[in-house]
């Protein structure tokens, strides 16, 4: 039940702390820092592994293999790194969008407090953008097989008949063409959704509402035909001879339920910085609410893909699964298990209370699983298929998310600085001030 009383809000804005700048500026540096040390680690063992492998084949102790040929270069793995976690960073930023345009398409009001929020995580999409592009355009080879030469011309000794079939799809023209312009497009809705918000915060009226509702509709459809692509092409495009029908749905899955997470975190953030005072226990146990049930969707899509894959048994599908577990020397084996803890166990018997989902530090507990096990998830779907047996967990695999933490959450908080905490003359906002499900 609703409260009856009216609540006067006087507008905020957020001025970032000397403290967290510094601490920003400080994982960005660290993580700059350990990255670099962990190529040059990286290097050293590619150069050391390529060594052993030479004297190997000198002594004839690796009889039908070709000198040199001994797996993915170093830089596979370093190409695979900065793959990963760029992604991850990017598609945390587009569920902030997307949420944005689903509570206008669902006429929702109550996390209409949290709108500011949602609405700075599309500043970071420019940033993934080119980081994206970087690693695209000078490690795809490493990257992406269907790239090599000779790989599509039938005149080729290198050419592969089932990668030439999808030669209408994997193209640089879809790389370096309608990829970018797809994940443009996401932006331009980010920053229209922003500048009708901003507008409204000056005139009132509903006028930029019915304009964003309208907009929201076409968004929705487009991104889930715009993030399949850019998925398929970005991640799925690694294992080029393999294909799942609900990979794209899979890793929107993973987009949303860490999206949902980091929206929760930074709100609790702010909230102990002493702003967003109006966003209660019932803001925070429907987020909560989101964290657990898209923990729970993920499973299910999981499932799903696995399941279907293992009863069926074809060689061309169960390849797949077959490199994550038996395959690369059994590397991943453990990874691959412990990710049904972290992204599914862990969050499903820890937020099944209602009192876990209202608990600000059991939150920042489950949220920091959620999004460890997700990392570790992306990993399994990228490491495999590119650094196999050369992949790890070293200094490289800590430093880089350390510089995207840092980084996002920079890029994030300064575009929040840049407008009021909440949207002022939002049609919805008193319900969203409001906001109790009751008992």
């Amino acid at each position: 039940m609703a409260h009856a009383e009216t609540v006067h809000l006087t507008e905020e804005r957020y001025k970032m702390t000397s403290r967290t700048r510094n601490i920003l500026f400080g994982l960005i540096g660290l993580g700059l820092i350990l990255t670099i040390i962990g190529i040059f680690q990286v290097k050293g063992a590619g150069a050391e592994h390529a060594a052993e492998h030479a004297a190997l084949v000198s002594n004839g102790q690796e009889a039908g293999h070709e000198a040199g040929h001994h797996g993915p270069a170093w830089t596979a793995r370093v190409w695979a790194n900065l793959l990963l976690n760029s992604w991850y960073a990017l598609i945390i930023a587009f569920c902030g969008v997307f949420f944005i345009a689903v509570n206008y398409a669902a006429n929702a009001g109550w996390a209409t407090g949290l709108k500011r929020i949602t609405e700075s995580f599309g500043a970071f999409i420019p940033v993934g953008l080119v980081f994206i592009l970087i690693t695209v355009i000078f490690g795809r080879h490493d990257l992406y097989h269907w790239t090599h030469e000779g790989i599509m011309d039938p005149e080729s000794p290198n050419y592969d008949s089932v990668l030439a079939s999808k030669d209408w799809f994997l193209n640089n023209i879809f790389l370096f063409g309608v990829m970018p312009l797809l994940v443009a497009f996401f932006y331009f809705a980010h920053r229209l959704f922003k500048k009708w918000s901003l507008a409204e915060d000056k005139e009132g009226g509903v006028k930029y509402f019915k304009k964003s509702v309208a907009f929201s509709g076409a968004f929705i459809f487009i991104f889930a035909f715009g993030f399949s692509i850019i998925s398929w092409l970005l991640i799925m495009g690694i294992d080029s001879h393999w294909y799942s029908t609900i990979y794209a749905i899979y890793n929107f899955a993973i987009s949303f339920v860490c999206g949902m997470t980091v929206i929760t975190m930074i709100t609790l953030f702010l909230k102990n910085q002493g702003y967003l005072s109006f966003i209660n226990k019932e803001h925070i146990h429907d987020l909560g609410k989101f964290m657990f049930a898209f923990s729970i969707f993920w499973t299910y899509i999981w499932t799903s893909q696995y399941l279907l894959i293992w009863y069926a048994n074809i060689p061309e599908e169960s390849k797949y699964f077959f490199e994550r577990l038996d395959g690369n020397s059994g590397m991943f084996q453990f990874q691959f298990w412990a990710n049904l803890f972290l992204c599914f166990a862990f969050p499903f018997l820890g937020l099944m209370s209602r009192n876990a989902k209202r608990n600000t530090t059991w939150l920042y507990i489950m949220g920091s699983v959620i999004l460890i096990g997700h990392w570790n998830d992306l990993y399994l779907l990228i490491m495999p298929g590119t650094a196999g047996v050369t992949a790890g967990l070293g200094i490289l695999e800590l430093g880089m998310p350390i510089f995207f933490i840092g980084l996002f959450l920079y890029v994030v908080l300064k575009a929040f600085e840049k407008a009021p905490t909440f949207p002022l003359k939002h049609p919805y906002l008193e319900e969203s001030v409001h906001h109790d499900v009751g008992p």
